[in-house]
């Protein structure tokens, strides 16, 4: 069950002839006119629902501090006709790991946290092989943690329910102690901390559960106070069972025959990683407040030092100003003509796409979601598409 990480950097090579190329010009053409520009994402994506490329999109608009618009086309649910809003909560992925960032940065910032303290610290039986690593490392994906799929994509999943039955400490210790009955060396890269980037859920959630450790307090109820509460995402939650009935979207996948068919539910022992349940406003609100230096509209919502902690390049020793923040990440993106430089974060599980991103140097961000995509190529352009006329959008 392999997790779409970076689903526009596989679109790079997708239209390699000279006369795709050309129609792509006129496709991705943005007008000048930023209320322009906004009418023709609509249509495009009012046409691309419609298509049937996926079962529903919800598409937003960022500036510094400002959403400046957002719209859901297509359905939450099929099989109910229940139609999916900007305020439909789902999986958000790997964009989760953005609130680990947030609440450390929050606790770094008030010295209620160390971000440089080795794992040992709080958690004496960490093993060797971990020697050294501190929330810093695993926070830029270079904690020498990797995920293997005899050990996270084949544990970390639970199929039937919105809730892991094993605790996320006790999964961490059953994968990472050498007497762990999932434990596995090849986990551990073997490099030295702060040196390799591999991108590592297991990483993510050793790190959540670090903060854990050294406040003594649950990481989901540490979200709550230092980044969910303050950014007013007061319908986000861990916990998919205490969202009202009929109100989450539905997850789906091409069953092959070009037909969505509804998943099973699923829940993630390493559930900061992965498992906020948000919505399209949420991460728009996220995404404009990060923008906006912790500022919403004219309400300073987070601590700008708090902001400007998650963000600073955290090992800058590494790749400079291009370095990620903590699970904060940066990288070049590029589409036929079109060549990105973004900051922010993705995500993918089965049934989950979602891209929150802002176009650096430049005050345009943007957001998408889906619950689900077609088993084609045809429908991955059309993503690449909309983020493109987002990314593109003409500034105020």
């Amino acid at each position: 069950m392999p997790r779409l990480k970076t689903l526009l950097l596989g679109l790079i090579a997708l239209l390699a002839t000279t006369a795709v190329m050309i129609a792509a010009l006129v496709w991705l053409e943005t007008p000048k006119d930023r209320e322009a520009a906004l009418a023709r994402i609509d249509r495009m994506a009012t046409r691309m629902t419609e298509a049937g490329h996926w079962p529903a999109v919800s598409l937003a608009a960022v500036a510094p501090g400002e959403v400046i618009w957002l719209k859901s086309y297509g359905m939450a649910d099929i099989a109910t006709d229940r139609a999916m809003t900007p305020t439909t909560p789902m999986p958000i992925g790997s964009i989760s790991k953005v609130l680990i960032g947030m609440t450390a940065a929050s606790l770094a910032a008030q010295d209620a946290f160390d971000l440089d303290a080795p794992l040992q610290a709080h958690w004496p039986q960490a093993p060797d092989a971990l020697s050294g690593v501190t929330f810093r490392h695993l926070a830029t994906h270079t904690g020498g943690l990797r995920d293997l799929d005899a050990v996270y994509e084949d544990h970390a999943y639970h199929q039937g329910a919105l809730r892991h039955p094993t605790p996320l400490a006790d999964f961490l210790n059953q994968t990472l102690l050498p007497d762990g009955p999932l434990y596995d060396a090849d986990t551990f890269a073997g490099t030295e901390p702060g040196t390799e980037v591999v991108y590592s859920n297991m990483g993510a959630a050793l790190a959540a559960a670090q903060l854990a450790r050294a406040t003594g307090t649950d990481f989901a109820a540490l979200s709550d106070t230092h980044a969910l509460q303050p950014l007013g995402l007061t319908r986000a939650t861990w916990d998919a069972t205490t969202l009202p009935p009929n109100t989450r979207a539905t997850l789906y996948e091409d069953d092959g025959t070009g037909t969505f068919t509804a998943l099973a539910p699923y829940a993630l022992a390493t559930w900061p990683d992965g498992g906020l349940n948000a919505t399209a406003q949420d991460l728009a609100t996220l995404l404009a407040t990060a923008m906006g230096g912790g500022r919403l509209g004219d309400t300073q919502r987070i601590a700008p030092e708090v902001i400007t902690l998650q963000q600073a390049p955290a090992l800058p020793a590494s790749r400079g100003a291009d370095a990620d923040g903590l699970f904060w990440q940066r990288g070049d993106i590029s589409f036929l003509i079109w060549s990105f430089s973004l900051e922010g974060h993705s995500g993918g599980d089965p049934g989950v796409i979602t891209f929150m991103y802002r176009v650096r140097g430049t005050d345009r961000g943007f957001v998408l979601m889906l619950n689900g995509l077609r088993d084609s190529t045809w429908s991955e352009i059309q993503i690449a598409r909309l983020a493109t006329a987002l990314a593109n959008l003409p500034e105020a």
